[in-house]
């Protein structure tokens, strides 16, 4: 997988830590916790794997794949009260889904692939 994409998951994860630590120092509860934010990398792991595992240019392969994985955070997401994925990572998600899927030729690594299941 590309460096850019890679740097996507980074900055994502990054962001979400960040976050809950700055909440945390302020004596709040940010709704979520480091095993969410490990839960999160291993789902866009997981969706790295399978994506390079598929056929270049391969769409109902890779189409399935961005289905599940975009459910498994919606799961994720709603399991931490909907506080794990704001703004930022939302956009963050759906670039590094849509410029994985690119990268094995399915799509134009723009248009959004994610919103048919996205709930975050």
């Amino acid at each position: 997988m590309n460096v850019e994409i890679l740097r996507i998951r980074e900055r994502t994860l990054d962001g979400m830590r960040s976050y809950m630590e700055a909440v945390l120092e302020d004596k709040g509860d940010p709704g979520y916790t480091e095993a969410d934010i490990e839960k999160c990398g291993e789902i866009l792991d997981s969706y790295i794997q399978r994506v390079s595992s598929s056929d270049h240019g391969d769409e109902q392969a890779v189409m399935s794949v961005v289905k599940d994985t975009v459910l498994a955070l919606n799961v994720l997401n709603m399991e931490s009260g909907e506080s794990l994925i704001e703004t930022d990572q939302r956009e963050d998600l759906a670039e590094f889904i849509i410029k994985a899927a690119a990268d094995v030729g399915v799509g134009n690594g723009k248009d959004d692939l994610t919103e048919e299941w996205r709930e975050w």
